[in-house]
């Protein structure tokens, strides 16, 4: 059994469940780029705890003038798709991260608990990646894709394969976000302890995959 830590989960590998996406070194002001203004307003949406942001709000956070992010974005619709695409490769990479060198039941625990982190650690990220894509090739689409993998990968290696993998994936995925967006709003108003529920959640679901 696999328990809730709040130091995180440790990995000491790379992976080649899908390829990693990561994001340039912050540059100053002056030399505003794309991702410069994706990573601020991230750090907005994070500090809010909501996927809200708008074009003025991030450029007083940059210290430019408005006019200055049209320069990278077309407008607050753009704005919000590229930080969707940002955040759910955020979130990728953090599960990436977490099921490196694992397998089967560790695994599943692995990406639960992982899920569950970033969703705390990064609520408007966790949020923003929510957005459904504007087509099913954009980009935004095939950085959810990257999420679906991880997931499948992580079931395959539970000895599932083809749609079982996928039916498996979507089931454990749906049951770990249940209980994640219910957290989020604070759904849960017995005293009983959140981490605990949550690990029974897991527990459950690594017991039902072992016999399934």
């Amino acid at each position: 059994m696999c328990r809730s830590t709040a130091a995180g989960l440790t990995v000491d590998a790379a992976s080649d469940l899908v390829t990693r996406h990561s994001y340039g070194e912050a540059v100053p002001k002056r030399n505003l780029t794309l991702t410069k203004i994706l990573e601020q307003a991230a750090e907005r949406i994070d500090s809010t705890g909501r996927n809200d942001i708008t074009i003025g709000e991030l450029a007083d956070d940059l210290g430019v003038r408005p006019s200055a992010l049209y320069n990278h974005i077309d407008g607050l619709d753009a704005l919000k798709h590229e930080l969707a695409v940002h955040s759910t490769d955020a979130v990728a990479n953090h599960l990436l991260d977490a099921v490196v060198a694992t397998s089967g039941a560790d695994a599943v625990c692995a990406l639960a608990h992982a899920y569950r982190q970033f969703a705390d650690q990064h609520p408007g990220q966790y949020a923003s990646q929510l957005l459904p894509p504007a087509a099913p090739d954009d980009s935004l689409a095939t950085a959810q894709q990257r999420i679906v993998s991880v997931f499948i990968r992580v079931l395959s290696s539970t000895g599932r394969e083809g749609d079982a993998a996928v039916h498996a994936a979507r089931t454990v995925r749906s049951a770990i976000h249940g209980f994640v967006a219910l957290e989020s709003i604070d759904a849960f108003t017995s005293p009983v302890n959140r981490s605990a529920s949550f690990d029974h959640l897991v527990d459950f679901l690594v017991a039902g995959l072992a016999t399934t």
